[in-house]
């Protein structure tokens, strides 16, 4: 099929509104960088615009939220739900280095105090050294007082180290596979280096430190969610400004998109829901996954509550369901693409939102293919509406691939699909991204909101 670039397909002033629009997603992907504080965003947003808590739901609210965890679930019920209802869904989470249970170690003969880490999600460990790194995260004490923690976005704020072989001393390192060029247990952040006067122990320095200025114990960083994330903001990139660069790309970009789109979205088709999910990365199991009873705990107990409806009625409905999983694909690059990319499908920075031909593994293993006829309907809905979107696939069969939420989605026989940005890089620190891709995923999610998808 014959592809044209979207910025050649734009008018003057949709041109203004990718820019605009890129402006608001890069000053969220700067200040909201775990899941966490993707949560309390949408929920803080929700209440702005009246949305009830479910536990302060009652018959006849309309709109309501849920949390797991660091999951949210925003259900607006205006229309009939015997129609079925529309499902948006992005992860939050993103790969990070976690604060393991007892962090705080330190070495004597360095006089260095240092933090123990344990990746999440895929990485290449080898990036996530000599880059600066910012903590974030949320320590609960034994008296149960929440105390929120970031450290290293402002200029003005310490950062934290993790360090490497100079290359002059790396003999030894240059002999490992590239998978082995820095292993877990390598991950050390530097945290502090002035030892307290009594024992000369940097340790007890730090711990301190963290008394005085946050009220924390050794003993409260058990119950603790602390990661490191790269203490960089999203900024422009290229001569021209066509794309950002920023960490967790993958797959913030798509959970601000579907959060824009489901607060903007004006005159629902029929219900809508929209869930942004945590531990996508890890493969979605554990409190506020989507592999679990999420959906139909949630959904149904909220439809129960606020329209009166039995969860027999619930069940029919979310067969009569469709859904978005709005996740990235991988974009196509001059360097890698050729070892890794099927060009014909791979999707093109600045051509559009891509719509996935399948998810999963060499013989589309743990995948998702979406029916047909359903990928028609969302095709014909984005020509009329003016979305550009473009065919798009996770790489060469047997050498990539990858999996989205959408496996877990269609369990309950909803009709899904996968559409979002190409993102070159992923999971490395820095990811990169168009901004009219970024832009039209989120012109193509509201007018899913706003349409009833018709099949045939």
């Amino acid at each position: 099929m014959e592809r044209k670039s979207g910025w050649l397909r734009i008018t003057d002033d949709e041109r203004k509104r990718v820019f605009s629009y890129a402006e608001e997603l890069k000053k969220w992907l700067s200040e909201v960088k775990i899941a966490r504080e993707a949560a309390d965003w949408a929920i803080e947003e929700a209440r702005k615009r009246g949305f009830k808590s479910l536990s302060e739901a009652g018959k006849g609210d309309r709109r309501v939220f849920a949390r797991v965890g660091n999951t949210v679930v925003l259900m607006n019920f205006e229309g009939e739900l015997d129609s079925g209802v529309n499902l948006l869904v992005a992860h939050s989470d993103s790969p990070h280095l976690d604060l393991k249970k007892v962090p705080l170690r330190e070495d004597k003969d360095a006089s260095i105090a240092y933090l123990k880490l344990h990746y999440y999600g895929g990485v290449k460990k080898y990036q996530w050294v000599a880059v600066p790194l910012a903590l974030h995260g949320v320590v609960y004490t034994k008296d149960g007082r929440e105390v929120k923690i970031v450290i290293g976005e402002r200029e003005d704020e310490p950062v934290f180290y993790i360090p490497d072989v100079p290359p002059h001393a790396a003999a030894k390192q240059y002999e490992r596979k590239a998978k082995e060029t820095v292993q877990a247990e390598e991950l050390n952040a530097i945290c502090g280096n002035i030892p307290e006067e009594k024992e000369k122990s940097v340790k007890k320095a730090i711990l301190a430190l963290l008394k005085e200025k946050y009220g924390i114990e050794e003993e409260d960083l058990v119950s603790a969610e602390l990661a490191l994330v790269p203490a960089y903001k999203a900024r422009d990139a290229g001569f021209d400004r066509s794309m950002i660069v920023a960490p967790g790309l993958d797959d913030r970009v798509c959970a601000y998109a579907v959060l824009r789109a489901f607060f903007d979205a004006e005159e629902l088709a029929r219900p809508a829901i929209c869930i942004v999910c945590d531990r996508e990365e890890i493969g979605s199991t554990g409190i506020g996954g989507m592999d679990t009873e999420l959906i139909p705990f949630l959904i149904t107990d909220a439809i129960e509550r606020c329209l009166g409806k039995s969860a027999s009625e619930v069940r029919r409905a979310l067969m009569r369901s469709h859904a978005i999983s709005a996740d990235i694909t991988v974009g196509l690059e001059p360097t890698w693409g050729s070892m890794i990319a099927d060009k014909e499908t791979a999707a093109r920075l600045g051509y559009g939102v891509g719509l996935y031909d399948t998810t999963g593994r060499g013989g589309k293993f743990h995948g998702l293919e979406p029916p047909p006829e359903f990928v028609a309907a969302i095709r014909r809905l984005w020509d009329e509406k003016g979305v550009i979107w473009q065919p798009a696939s996770l790489g060469k069969v047997d050498i990539a691939g990858g999996g989205t939420v959408s496996i877990f989605v269609a369990r309950y026989l909803i009709k899904v699909l996968d559409a979002g940005p190409p993102v070159v890089s992923l999971h490395a620190p820095l990811e990169l991204c168009s901004k009219l891709d970024a832009y039209m995923a989120y012109k193509g999610y509201r007018a899913f909101l706003e349409s009833f998808v018709k099949e045939r």
